[in-house]
C-alpha cells in the first residue's frame, strides 16, 4: 500500500478501520503510522469494542496512546478511550497523564478522573493524589469541583493536608463548599485563622455553601468556644450571618461585648436577622454602649430589624434604657419604637415630646407622624395645632390625615376630616384631605369637595374622590375586569321612553337641526323627546321582559331621495325587511310601509360599504343566508333595494364587512366563513374561506356584528366580535404564512358577563382611537341564555392599536336597570362635540347615555335623569344574605287569614311576577297600619343594601322605614313618605353590623285596602 496520502488511500485506510478483520488490522499495522493511519486504527478499535473484543481494542488504544510520534490530540483520544474501556485500571494509568508536562494532558486526565465511578474514586482517590505532582493535584481538585463530584470529596480533603502545595490547598478549601458535608466544617473553621487571607476567605465561603444542615450545629459549637483569633472569630460570625443559623443566636449575643470592635460589629450584623426575643435585651444594651462608628451603624441596623421582627420584646427592652441613653441614641431608640408600633411604645413617644433635648422632641413628632394606629391621632391633632416648629406641625397634620382611614365609624372619619380641613393651609395637605374624603361616601363629603373643584391645584384630587364616592352607590360601580382602571368617562343615562323595544336609530327626522330617536313604533323628537307614533310594531313583550317586538333592525337611509331620512327595518317573525317612508310635515298618518324582501328570519342588519365608494349605503342583513342589497329601483319602478347573492349556504348569525386580503375590495365575514369579494361584486363569484368565530373553544358560535380593524397595526385587518348569547368578547388576529395563506389567532378581551349582542365602534373619549362599546342584551332568549339575569350593563373597552394591545374595560352603566338591545348608536346628540350613545331594549326605552367626559355627576342627578326603572325579573343574586337557603328566617307582625305560612315567601328566592303575585307574596292582616316583615340572618353581617320587591303593583308602599336591630333596639337607617316606585326599591346606607333587617309598611297606594301590606321578596346585601 502506497504511503502517499491521497483520497483513494484515505478511503482505503478508513475502510480497513471499519472492517477490523485480522487482515485489515495487519494492513493497518504495516501502514506508515501517520495521522490517517492512526484515525483508521481508532475506528478499528471502536469496531472491535462493538463486537465485544475488548482485549484487542485495548491493545490498539494502548499502542496509539503510548506512541510519542503521534500528535497529542490522537494520543489523548486513544487515552480517553482506553480509560473508558478499562476503568478498573484507571488509577494506574491516570497519574502519568496528570503529571504530564502538557497542560492539555493534565486537563484531559483531570476530567477523566472526575468521570470515574463513585466507588472507584472513593476507594482509590486519596492514593491517586499522593502520586501526583502539584500541578496534577490542582488539576484534579479543579475538575472535581467543576463537575460537582461529591464522591470526590475525599480526594479534595486530601489536598487540604499540611504540606500540600498552596494552590491545591486553596482550590480544595474553595471546593469543599460544593462537595463536602458537615464533617468538613471543623477543618474549614480551623482554616479561618490562616495567615493567608485568600485561603481563609476560601474556607469562609465553603462554610457558607455547605448544604449539610448539620453544619449549623458545628458553627454554633465553634462560636460558643470563642476562637482566640479575632480575625477567625469575625469570619465565623459572618458565616453564621450568611447561613442564617438560628441556633447560633445565643452564642452571637455573647460576642456583643468582645474586646475587638470588628468582632462586635460582626455580632451585630449576624444578629440583625437572627436575634430572638431572648437576645434582644443584650443587643439593645450593647447598642447603647457601641462606640466604634462602623459598630454603631451595624448596631442601629440590627436595632431597627429587631423592632420590626419582635416589636413587643424590642419595646420592652428599650423602655428601661431610654432615659439613661444620650440624646443621639434616644432619637434612634424612638425610631425603633416607631417601627415596633406597640401601645407601650406610643406612650414612650408621647412622653418624649417633652424631652429636654429639642432634637429628641422633634424626632418624637416625626415618629408619631408615622404611627400606624389610630391611637396616635389625638396627640397628632394637638401637635398640628400647637407645636412651635411650623414644619413639624405640617408633618403632624399629614400623619393625622393618614390615620383617618383607621377610624371604623364613618361619622368619626368625617369629624377627623373636618379638623384636618380646618388646619390644612398648603395645597399639598388640602389635596390629602380631599383624597381622604373618598372614605366618607355621604352628602357631607360631596358638600366638602364641591367647592374644591374651583381650585385648579385641587380639582383633580377632588374629582377622583367624588368619583370614588359615586362608585359606592348602586348606580355606578367600578368594573370588575382584572387590571381594569376606574372609568375615565361619565355617562348619564336619560330615559327617553318606556316602550319595550329591540332596536333603534338616530337622525334629524323633522329637519329642525336636532337629532331625534326612533325606537319601536315611536319617533322621539328632540329636544323635549315628544313621542310621535309613526308605525305599527307587532310585540308580545310582557312586563317581565319576555317576548319579542318584531323589529330587529332600524337603519337610517334616504331611500326615495327626497332629502328626508327614512327607516330601514328588518324583522324576525315576519321574515321580511321593510323601509318606512318619512312623511313628517306632509301627513299625520303612519309612515307608509314598503316591503324590501321576504328573505327569512332577520337577526338584525347593518349599513355597510360593499361597493367600495366610501359610503355605507348597502344593506347587509344578518340572516341564515348571505346576501346584500344596494339602493336602486325595484321591478315596480319604485325606489327600494336590489338584492345580490353571495352564498345561499346556511350561515350562522353574525355579519361584518372589510378588506381581509388587502386587495382593496370589501369582503363579507360570517362566523364560519369570510367571502372574498370578486372584481365584479354584483355578478362575480364570492370565494368562501373557512373561519371559526364566536366561541372560546375555537368553534363557530352565533356572534354579534363583526368589526374589521387593524388592531395590532401590522398592516393586516383583524376582526373584533362577541358571542351574542353566551360569554366572550374577542379579537381575531390575522396572520400570514410564508406563502401568504391567511389564518386567525383568537384573543380574549373579556368573558366576565354574557349576551354582548352588539359592538359599537367610535372614539367616545376623543383620544384619536376608537373604543368598542358593548352592552348586555336583556332577555335575549327570554331568560334561556347563560347568566340571563345577570347585572344589566354597558361597558366600553379602550385600547391603543399596536403590538399586544391591552383592552381596558370601563363602565357606561351598571346595575341601573338599563343596558342595551340589538344595537347601540354613537352620535353627538346634544351638539357639545363628544359622542353620546343611544340604545333601547326590552327593559323599556330608548335610553340616551349622555357623554359628560370627565365631569363628575352625582348619583341623584343620574337617578333623576334615568327616572323610574322597571324591576328586572329573575333569580336572586347568590350574595343575598336573606335567603332561607342560607339559613335566614323570615317573620312578620301578621298574616292574612287563609294565607297561613305566607311569611316564608319573603325569603324563598322567588321574585313574584307583577301579573301573578297571589302565590308568591307575604300579605299582612288587614289590621291598621303599620305592618312589618323582617329577616333574621344566619349570622351578623355588615349590611349596607336592602332591596324590596312589592307584590300587587296597586298596593305598593308609599311610606316605609327600613330598620336594623342593634342590641335589643331597632334603628331606622332609611325612611320615606314619598315612594313612587310600584315594583321595587333599592336602598343603600352606611354599613351597619346587624343580624336582623325589618321593613316597616306605614302607608300603601291602594285606597280600597289602606291597611294591606304585601311584599314579594325582602333581600339583604353586604355590598
Amino acid at each position: 500500500m502506497s504511503s502517499t496520502i491521497n483520497s483513494p488511500s484515505i478511503a482505503a485506510l478508513t475502510y480497513l478501520g471499519k472492517l477490523a478483520t485480522p487482515g485489515a488490522l495487519a494492513a493497518l499495522a504495516a501502514a506508515p503510522q501517520d495521522a490517517v493511519t492512526a484515525d483508521a486504527t481508532l475506528a478499528a478499535a471502536e469496531t472491535l469494542l462493538a463486537r465485544g473484543d475488548e482485549k484487542q481494542a485495548l491493545a490498539l488504544y494502548t499502542r496509539l496512546s503510548d506512541d510519542a510520534r503521534l500528535a497529542d490530540h490522537i494520543r489523548l483520544a486513544a487515552f480517553c478511550a482506553r480509560i473508558a474501556a478499562d476503568p478498573d485500571r484507571a488509577h494506574t494509568l491516570l497519574p502519568a497523564a496528570l503529571n504530564h508536562a502538557s497542560e492539555e494532558w493534565r486537563g484531559t486526565a483531570a476530567r477523566l478522573t472526575a468521570q470515574l465511578p463513585d466507588k472507584l474514586l472513593k476507594r482509590r482517590g486519596e492514593a491517586l493524589m499522593k502520586a501526583l505532582e502539584p500541578q496534577g493535584r490542582l488539576a484534579v481538585v479543579q475538575a472535581l469541583v467543576h463537575a460537582k463530584k461529591r464522591a470526590g470529596a475525599p480526594v479534595v480533603r486530601a489536598a487540604l493536608k499540611d504540606g500540600v502545595d498552596a494552590p491545591s490547598r486553596l482550590a480544595a478549601a474553595a471546593g469543599l463548599g460544593d462537595l463536602g458535608d458537615a464533617e468538613d466544617a471543623d477543618a474549614l473553621i480551623e482554616m479561618l485563622g490562616q495567615a493567608d487571607d485568600a485561603l481563609a476567605d476560601a474556607a469562609r465561603m465553603s462554610l457558607i455553601k455547605l448544604a449539610d444542615p448539620k453544619t449549623d450545629a458545628r458553627i454554633a459549637k465553634a462560636l460558643a468556644r470563642r476562637p482566640a483569633d479575632d480575625a477567625a472569630l469575625t469570619r465565623l460570625l459572618g458565616v453564621a450571618a450568611f447561613r442564617k443559623t438560628p441556633r447560633a443566636a445565643p452564642a452571637l449575643a455573647e460576642h456583643l461585648t468582645a474586646a475587638a470592635p470588628a468582632v462586635r460589629t460582626a455580632a451585630f450584623q449576624a444578629l440583625t436577622e437572627l436575634a430572638t426575643d431572648r437576645q434582644i435585651p443584650k443587643l439593645i444594651a450593647a447598642f447603647c454602649t457601641a462606640a466604634d462608628p462602623q459598630e454603631r451603624r451595624a448596631a442601629e441596623k440590627a436595632l431597627m430589624a429587631c423592632a420590626r421582627r419582635e416589636p413587643e420584646a424590642a419595646t420592652e427592652a428599650i423602655l428601661p434604657l431610654f432615659a439613661s441613653a444620650d440624646a443621639e441614641r434616644r432619637s434612634s431608640l424612638l425610631q425603633a419604637v416607631g417601627l415596633a408600633g406597640t401601645p407601650a411604645g406610643l406612650d414612650l413617644v408621647q412622653r418624649a415630646l417633652a424631652d429636654s433635648a429639642r432634637t429628641v422632641a422633634d424626632d418624637a413628632v416625626r415618629v408619631l407622624a408615622g404611627w400606624k394606629e389610630k391611637a396616635a391621632a389625638p396627640e397628632l391633632l394637638r401637635l398640628a395645632k400647637t407645636y412651635p416648629n411650623t414644619s413639624l406641625r405640617v408633618i403632624a397634620l399629614r400623619g393625622y390625615i393618614r390615620l383617618i382611614d383607621q377610624e371604623q365609624e364613618q361619622a368619626g372619619r368625617a369629624a377627623m376630616l373636618r379638623e384636618a380641613g380646618a388646619l390644612a393651609a398648603r395645597p399639598q395637605e388640602k389635596a390629602l384631605v380631599a383624597a381622604a374624603w373618598r372614605t366618607v361616601p355621604t352628602p357631607e363629603a360631596v358638600a366638602a369637595l364641591t367647592p374644591i373643584l374651583a381650585d385648579p391645584e385641587l380639582k383633580t384630587e377632588a374629582l377622583k374622590s367624588l368619583k370614588a364616592i359615586a362608585l359606592h352607590t348602586p348606580v355606578d360601580v367600578p368594573d370588575q375586569a382584572p387590571g381594569s382602571l376606574l372609568t375615565p368617562l361619565t355617562f348619564v343615562p336619560r330615559r327617553i321612553g318606556t316602550y319595550r323595544s329591540e332596536a333603534c336609530c338616530v337622525a334629524d327626522f323633522n329637519g329642525d337641526g336636532k337629532l331625534d330617536i326612533a325606537a319601536g313604533p315611536y319617533l322621539y323628537l328632540a329636544p323635549d323627546w315628544k313621542a310621535v307614533r309613526i308605525r305599527t310594531i307587532s310585540s308580545n313583550v310582557g312586563e317581565d321582559g319576555k317576548g319579542y317586538a318584531d323589529d330587529f333592525c332600524n337603519l337610517v337611509v334616504d331611500v326615495n331621495k327626497d332629502g328626508k331620512p327614512d327607516i330601514l327595518a328588518a324583522c324576525w317573525f315576519s321574515k321580511t325587511s321593510y323601509w318606512y317612508e318619512n312623511t313628517l310635515g306632509s301627513s299625520n298618518e303612519l309612515w307608509p310601509e314598503h316591503v324590501i324582501d321576504p328573505l327569512g328570519n332577520h337577526e338584525t342588519g347593518t349599513l355597510v360599504d360593499i361597493d367600495g365608494d366610501g359610503k355605507a349605503q348597502e344593506f347587509l342583513p344578518d340572516t341564515n343566508v348571505t346576501v346584500w342589497y344596494e339602493p336602486g329601483v325595484q321591478t315596480n319602478g319604485q325606489p327600494g333595494y336590489v338584492r345580490h347573492t353571495i352564498s345561499m349556504d346556511k350561515a350562522v348569525f353574525g355579519t361584518g364587512v372589510g378588506d381581509i386580503n388587502g386587495d382593496g375590495r370589501p369582503d363579507v365575514i360570517r362566523p364560519a366563513a369570510w367571502f372574498e369579494a370578486p372584481k365584479a361584486i354584483r355578478k362575480g363569484t364570492w370565494k368562501a374561506h373557512p373561519i371559526a368565530l364566536g366561541a372560546k373553544d375555537g368553534k363557530v358560535e352565533h356572534t354579534a356584528n363583526i368589526l374589521v380593524f387593524d388592531v395590532n397595526k401590522d398592516g393586516l385587518n383583524d376582526l373584533i366580535t362577541s358571542a351574542a348569547h353566551k360569554h366572550g368578547i374577542f379579537w381575531y388576529e390575522q396572520r400570514r404564512d410564508a406563502a401568504g395563506a391567511i389564518s386567525w389567532r383568537q384573543h380574549l378581551i373579556d368573558d366576565s358577563w354574557s349576551q354582548p349582542h352588539y359592538l359599537a365602534f367610535a372614539d367616545i373619549d376623543k383620544d384619536g382611537n376608537k373604543e368598542v362599546v358593548v352592552g348586555k342584551r336583556f332577555m335575549a332568549h327570554n331568560g334561556g341564555d347563560p347568566d340571563a339575569f345577570g347585572t344589566p350593563c354597558v361597558f366600553y373597552y379602550r385600547f391603543t392599536p399596536g403590538p399586544n394591545p391591552a383592552f381596558r374595560k370601563h363602565v357606561v352603566t351598571y346595575d341601573e336597570g338599563v343596558s342595551a338591545g340589538l344595537n347601540i348608536v354613537p352620535a353627538d346628540m346634544d351638539g357639545d362635540g363628544d359622542i353620546d350613545l343611544v340604545t333601547t331594549g326590552k327593559w323599556g326605552g330608548p335610553v340616551l347615555y349622555e357623554n359628560r367626559m370627565t365631569e363628575w355627576v352625582s348619583g341623584d342627578e343620574r337617578r333623576a335623569a334615568l327616572g323610574v326603572k322597571p324591576a328586572l325579573p329573575g333569580p336572586l343574586p347568590a350574595d343575598n344574605l336573606a335567603l332561607a337557603s342560607r339559613g335566614a328566617k323570615a317573620s312578620s307582625d301578621s298574616e292574612l287569614p287563609g294565607n297561613t305560612g305566607c311569611t316564608a315567601r319573603l325569603n324563598d328566592g322567588t321574585r313574584g311576577a307583577y301579573t301573578d303575585f297571589a302565590t308568591t307574596r307575604w300579605h299582612s292582616a288587614l289590621t291598621p297600619m303599620p305592618h312589618w316583615a323582617e329577616v333574621k340572618l344566619a349570622k351578623p353581617a355588615a349590611v349596607r343594601r336592602v332591596i324590596v320587591h312589592f307584590a300587587d303593583p296597586g298596593g305598593y308602599a308609599t311610606a316605609f322605614d327600613i330598620q336594623v336591630k342593634k342590641g335589643d333596639a331597632y334603628v331606622t337607617v332609611h325612611t320615606t313618605d314619598k315612594n313612587r316606585d310600584g315594583k321595587s326599591v333599592n336602598i343603600t346606607f352606611d354599613p351597619v353590623q346587624t343580624d336582623t333587617v325589618r321593613f316597616v309598611f306605614r302607608a300603601n297606594a291602594n285606597p280600597a285596602y289602606p291597611h294591606a301590606a304585601q311584599l314579594s321578596e325582602l333581600e339583604v346585601y353586604a355590598q
